[in-house]
């Protein structure tokens, strides 16, 4: 453990720079997997519409392409 907190944790409580960036990142890393759980429903939403489009597309070029012929 005293290695843990010579090589860490010391460097951090006497460092403000280092302080505010830990801190800042601690505080920020709820907020983002918050924002990445509330995005995971339009995410799988909006793919889901994308596929239907695009395969709605391939379909009418193929048959586009068989009438063609």
């Amino acid at each position: 453990m005293s290695g843990i907190k010579e090589q860490i944790v010391e460097p951090i409580i006497t460092n403000p720079k280092l302080g505010a960036i830990v801190g800042g990142t601690m505080m920020a890393l709820p907020v983002d997997v918050q924002i990445i759980k509330a995005l995971n429903v339009y995410v799988t939403f909006f793919g889901g519409i994308l596929g239907l489009i695009l395969t709605i597309l391939i379909i009418y070029k193929n048959i586009k392409d068989i009438r063609k012929n």
